[in-house]
């Protein structure tokens, strides 16, 4: 469910990022596909453990990048400056509320 939630926002903020409301303001925009270091080493983390170590690594990185989703689409939500960048953020952040919802409910078990 997670992936084909987050492929699905991915798209849109693709289609948001090459659309003419974007590009007009920022002919230069040129988004990133490489994981920055903190996350190359997060999926480093994970590849090397194992067990019940992996499932709260994962758990842990779930939440924590969760919640800094939900603090970045919150924000630019109530603030963000680009109207069809603002929708995509209010369109996304209910879906990722509700996921970390579910992965702070799977955490306590």
């Amino acid at each position: 469910m997670m992936v084909e939630h987050h492929t699905t926002a991915k798209h849109q903020m693709q289609a948001a990022l090459m659309s003419s409301e974007v590009t007009r303001f920022l002919p230069d925009l040129k988004p990133t596909t490489e994981l920055d270091d903190r996350r190359t080493d997060m999926l480093e983390k994970l590849r090397q453990a194992s067990g019940d170590d992996f499932d709260r690594l994962y758990l842990d990185q779930q939440r924590l990048a969760h919640e800094e989703a939900v603090g970045l689409l919150g924000d630019y939500a109530a603030t963000g400056d680009n109207p069809q960048l603002r929708s995509v953020a209010i369109g996304g952040l209910p879906m990722v509320e509700r996921h970390l919802k579910a992965v702070e409910r799977i955490g306590l078990h």
